[in-house]
């Protein structure tokens, strides 16, 4: 689902809406000079698209990656992964 950016600003700055928390947006990757008015604004947070992401998770989903790789190479499936990208 997309938004429409322009709006959610207009709405931010109306105080139509109280806030706004995000992690992806329509052009990505974001910049300052796309989105400097969105980033300005008190009411807004936003996060890399990966905002989530520890440490620990970047690391078990590389060794995923390599392992599901290494498996599928060898002709032996996929591992615990569903599909291979």
């Amino acid at each position: 689902m997309q938004i429409d950016e322009s709006a959610l600003l207009h709405a931010l700055q109306e105080r139509q809406i109280y806030g706004a928390g995000l992690d992806v947006l329509c052009h990505e990757p974001a910049r300052p000079e796309q989105y400097g008015e969105l980033y300005k604004q008190e009411n807004v947070v936003v996060l890399p698209h990966a905002g989530a992401g520890t440490e620990k998770v970047q690391v078990d989903t590389c060794m995923n990656a390599v392992d599901t790789a290494w498996l599928f190479l060898r002709g032996e499936g996929l591992g615990k992964s569903k599909r291979v990208v």
